[in-house]
């Protein structure tokens, strides 16, 4: 598969491209002949015999050719065509050492890292799209190196490679001035791009100025719905994690606006601003399980019915938000607003059965006292085994398994363990990584020996690397995907 999805775009690139040498008069006959020969095979479909004889009869036979990057050229695009890898970066490395200025030169510099691209070598593709970028900065596929190049690091874990590959591309591309709506649109995802790396590093005061400049500069233009959703969230994270809770309270509350005056359709066309919508409300519901909690209950009887009302007045706040991030309908924060609702309905089953027994009650009245906030914390409990039950259902029926997921497991089996028992530890992870990274764990137990020795082919080619020996890795890279 990985093949096919090279070889064809290339192919048909070489066909469309593919309109015959024009050779110049001034070329010695007997390298026109040869030239000939070899473009005659070419032009019948004989590919790789005609790459073969470009590189042993042409370049050996006239290796001081004006033609000589043409044949290397079209050499190289023949064993693409055949899907001989190694054999065309072999030919394109002595293109670019022989012939460093010819036309074709950057292109082939190129295509060398598309080629690790193609066959899974992400670091090293990034290795020669970032040499790339930086020798030829002004080359129209200069940007998208630098992006390929950062979406590998990332990938891989170097962060820091891949925050200096898209600060390049900023420096590059997004300081000039005249730039087109695309670009800019472009340049503005960049920058969020650096933003959420910054965080990833921990960097959390640099990530926090970084979403900030990001929403300052492109928040009211270019960038896109999700964009300013998510960043406003990470920006009201960020300060919750300082312990800014206010501060974090006002950027979630204005997502939760900005959400609010969406249409229906704008709504459904969302991605990650849906998700980190539901993240921002369901801290607004922290913010009010927070206030709840901080009330503590006492008498005197005016005293508790003043915190008890506002204590209750608080849950109720935070469990209609919770019911809100569940309307949104996505799996990791609907799991956790069905949790954190039946977990406030339980947290408040127990304030009410914690209550203090007011003074100059007889002891009728005193049993009819804890009679009744016993039944209204049962009821509570009922609604809140409901609730759980509710959240255990919902990540097996789209079979989406997280932390709350297992807190609604675990409350269940400690308010109902005989219906229950112990909560489930075997769950597969939500598939939640980055477009063109596989996880490492999937398919895991399922590799064939196929997989396997081409695992090893490119182990040993990366080792034949190391020790200069170039021919022989790029021929090993070239056996694992045959």
């Amino acid at each position: 598969m990985l093949k096919s999805v090279f070889f064809m775009p290339t192919l048909l690139l070489a066909f469309l491209t593919f309109q015959g040498t024009v050779l110049g008069a001034d070329v010695p006959p007997d390298q026109q002949a040869s030239f000939e020969k070899c473009s005659d095979m070419e032009k019948q479909g004989k590919w790789e015999l005609a790459a073969d004889c470009y590189v042993a009869e042409f370049y050996h036979g006239h290796p001081d050719s004006e033609l000589l990057d043409e044949a290397l050229h079209s050499a190289s695009l023949n064993y693409v065509r055949v899907h001989k890898l190694g054999k065309a970066n072999q030919v394109r490395r002595k293109l670019l050492q022989l012939r460093p200025k010819s036309k074709y030169a950057a292109d082939v510099h190129y295509d060398i890292g598309a080629s690790f691209h193609a066959i899974g070598m992400y670091g090293l593709a990034s290795q020669v799209y970032e040499m790339f970028a930086v020798q030829r900065p002004t080359h129209q596929k200069a940007g998208a190196a630098l992006l390929s190049a950062a979406r590998f690091r990332e990938g891989l874990g170097d962060y820091d490679r891949a925050l200096e590959n898209l600060m390049n591309y900023l420096r590059l591309f997004c300081r000039s001035g005249g730039l087109s709506p695309q670009k800019k649109r472009k340049c503005a995802d960049v920058k969020f791009r650096v933003a959420k790396l910054r965080e990833e590093q921990k960097k959390y005061d640099t990530a926090l100025k970084s979403y900030r400049d990001y929403l300052k500069r492109y928040g009211t233009s270019y960038a896109t719905t999700d964009r300013k959703l998510e960043a406003r969230t990470r920006v009201g994270l960020i300060l919750w994690k300082n312990k800014k809770y206010r501060d974090a309270r006002v950027e979630f509350e204005v997502v939760a606006e900005a959400y609010s005056d969406l249409s229906a359709d704008e709504r459904g066309a969302l991605a990650g601003g849906a998700d980190a919508t539901a993240q921002a409300m369901f801290m607004l519901g922290e913010w009010e399980l927070r206030q709840a909690e901080a009330i503590k209950v006492r008498l005197p009887v005016k005293t508790l019915k003043r915190r008890l009302g506002k204590k209750l007045e608080n849950f109720l706040l935070a469990d209609n938000i919770y019911k809100k991030v569940v309307d949104i309908g996505r799996p990791d924060w609907s799991l956790a607003g069905l949790y954190r609702i039946g977990y406030v309905k339980r947290a408040l089953s127990d304030e009410i059965r914690g209550l203090p027994v007011p003074g100059g009650f007889n002891e009728k009245r005193r049993q009819e006292f804890r009679r009744a906030i016993q039944e209204q914390a049962l009821g509570l409990v009922e609604q809140s085994v409901a609730d759980f039950k509710a959240c255990v259902g919902l990540a097996r029926s789209v079979s989406w398994y997280n932390d709350y997921s297992k807190l609604c497991e675990v409350e269940l089996a400690g308010l109902r363990p005989r219906e229950f028992g112990k909560p489930s530890e075997l769950h597969a992870e939500p598939y939640k990584d980055r477009p063109g990274f596989m996880p490492v764990a999937a398919g895991r137990g399922t590799a064939s020996k196929g997989v396997e020795s081409a695992a090893s082919l490119v182990d040993e080619g990366l080792s034949a690397l190391g020790r200069g020996e170039n021919d022989t890795a790029f021929g090993l890279f070239e056996r694992a995907v045959a």
